[in-house]
């Protein structure tokens, strides 16, 4: 094989090597990662309903086991739900997280979009011409048919090159009147092409960009998700603490009404002994004003029971089906010391917000290198290789191609240079970059900023909500003592008077309002907590359970023990029974 043959060969190869296939990269497969894809992998559940009503209904067959449901007096069910398990089914069931949950899976297929861009690309062709042209004095007549075949592969590679290399076997039938000795012939040919940028679009940093820029999106993404199943889950946890706030509020203002109307009804026993009109319309007004609210405050427990209701997205509770919530899992009534450094330093490390902006950077940083590279001149070598062959058969010319000797072989290499005067477009974007780059990191240091202050002020909030639980606590113990003096008092001096019908019905309701303030701070407090976990980025490890096991979506069986339906979350102090 001579020199130009083996140089031929030798080009071949490094082209087919320099336009190998690019990997989009490794895939995160993080327990959080599978979680996400579990979810998108679901996808829309269908609903049907004989009732027209079906997108209200979740879809039959609830994920996990089937919830502790009792009948109460009335025959309505009662579901004993602990917070640990609210939590584990809004995770595996939540429309929330499963709407954000798509955004990452179709990021990383972006990113195989990008990486695809350099994959290979076989074509081919086939044709047919006929050129007939007339004789005159000079040429004699000219009839051709041509029947080329071609096929080929041509990619992009990381430096920007592209390349294509490309056989072709065309068939020659002569059909002048001047036929020549051989009217049949074959031509074998094989061209190589390769356009490589030397300065503007050229080299791996350049070209890979856009899947680094797909990859942080897909990054950013994740971030995002894990932001939405975080405050997913600090919603979730909030409205259980409201739904406790609620029923514990309308029992408190049921043993409120009750009070009132053993007061009145005493009242109006007495009035033919020392009772007075003005004692018995004193105590009726309190009690259709605290009836009033009671039925204000029944309905905040719908209220609140649909808010949780919709995050746990379970098909055994949906808007459609009767039932009552009823909080199992005890309050964190015990003070928590919380370091703010320390809470900082986790909010730096997994705040998914300050991710994302440290995200954001990073990609101005290939925005910049980008936007550099378009400054330069476009500087462009071209190359093109032909070697040809010619015989009677197409594998006579094929061989006479590829042979130590082949008929004929051209080369042509040179360059092409632009350059647009002043260049404003490309300099103009350069520093749009940079000044987004300086935006993104000012976006960062405000964030953090933000973040610490929403800390501090998260901390403040647990402090004061605990200082507010014990001083209500103080003022419940100080009322119901009240309120026994009162009894103590009426039972001594056995007269009623309108000063003292009001004074006791005041009393009554001073207790109330003690009661309800107890209850609201310690549901503040847990709520104060669970937003801490959710800004310092700790949130998914709370409660003493791995909720990144995600065992709904995981496949698998474990579920956390539900609470004794017996257990009460709250401690308030009782109503005297007079």
């Amino acid at each position: 094989m001579n020199a130009k043959a083996l140089l031929n060969g030798l080009l071949v190869c490094f082209l087919l090597v320099e336009g190998s296939c690019v990997s989009p990269g490794d895939f995160d497969q993080s327990v959080l990662v599978r979680y996400q894809e579990a979810m998108a992998n679901r996808g829309p559940q269908p609903r049907q309903s004989a009732h027209g009503l079906g997108f209200l209904e979740p879809s039959p067959g609830a994920t996990g086991p089937k919830l502790k449901v009792v009948k109460d007096a009335s025959g309505k069910s009662v579901i004993y739900l602990s917070l640990d398990e609210a939590v584990m089914r809004c995770l595996a069931n939540s429309l929330d997280i499963q709407v954000v949950s798509f955004d990452p899976e179709i990021n990383r297929d972006l990113m195989i979009e990008a990486a695809a861009a350099f994959d290979y690309i076989v074509f081919g062709s086939v044709g047919w011409t006929k050129q007939d042209t007339p004789a005159n004095v000079f040429t004699p007549n000219e009839n051709y048919n041509t029947l080329p075949v071609q096929a080929g592969i041509k990619t992009t590679t990381i430096t920007g090159a592209t390349v294509s290399v490309a056989p072709t076997l065309t068939r020659i039938v002569d059909d002048s009147n001047n036929k020549s000795s051989f009217p049949n012939a074959y031509t074998s040919s094989l061209q190589i092409q390769i356009s490589q940028p030397l300065l503007q679009n050229a080299w791996p940093e350049f070209n890979l960009a856009k899947l680094h820029i797909a990859q942080l999106t897909y990054k950013n993404s994740l971030a995002q998700f894990r932001q939405k199943v975080e405050e997913t889950i600090n919603n979730v946890i909030d409205d259980y603490w409201l739904l406790m706030q609620a029923r514990r509020n309308v029992e408190i203002e049921q043993q409120l009404l009750d009070k009132t109307i053993e007061t009145r009804e005493r009242i109006r026993q007495r009035m033919d002994i020392d009772a007075t009109y003005v004692d018995l319309k004193q105590a009726e007004a309190a009690v259709e004003t605290r009836r009033a609210v009671l039925i204000s405050d029944t309905k905040n427990i719908g209220d609140a029971q649909d808010q949780l209701a919709r995050l746990l997205a379970d098909a055994q509770i949906n808007a459609l089906s009767p039932y009552e919530i009823i909080p199992s899992t005890p309050a964190q009534e015990v003070q928590l010391k919380v370091d703010a450094a320390d809470q900082l330093v986790e909010a730096l490390l997994h705040n998914p917000v300050l991710e994302q902006a440290r995200i954001a950077i990073a990609a101005s940083d290939v925005n910049i290198k980008i936007a550099q590279n378009q400054t330069l001149p476009n500087l462009t070598f071209q190359g093109t290789a032909n070697i040809l062959g010619q015989n009677l058969t197409g594998g006579d010319a094929t061989t006479e191609m590829l042979g130590q000797n082949p008929n004929y072989s051209s080369f042509n290499i040179g360059l092409l240079a632009q350059y647009p005067l002043g260049n404003r477009a490309a300099l103009a974007e350069l520093e749009k970059q940079k000044f987004t780059k300086l935006q993104n990191i000012v976006t960062l240091q405000n964030t953090a900023d933000q973040v610490a202050v929403q800390i501090n002020e998260r901390i403040r909030q647990i402090n004061t909500t605990f200082q507010v639980l014990l001083a209500q606590r103080f003022a419940v113990t100080a009322s119901v003592a009240q309120l026994q003096a009162l009894n103590d008092i009426e039972q001594i001096r056995g007269k009623l008077t309108p000063e003292f019908v009001q004074l006791k019905l005041q009393a009554q309701e001073t207790l109330a309002d003690a009661q309800t303030g107890e209850v609201a701070a310690l549901a503040n407090y847990n709520i104060a907590l669970a937003d801490l976990s959710r800004i310092a980025g700790t949130i998914l490890g709370q409660h003493g359970i791995d909720v990144l096991k995600m065992p709904a979506s995981m496949g698998e069986t474990r579920w956390p023990s539900e609470q004794s339906p017996s257990s009460k979350p709250w401690k308030t102090g009782d109503m005297p029974n007079q």
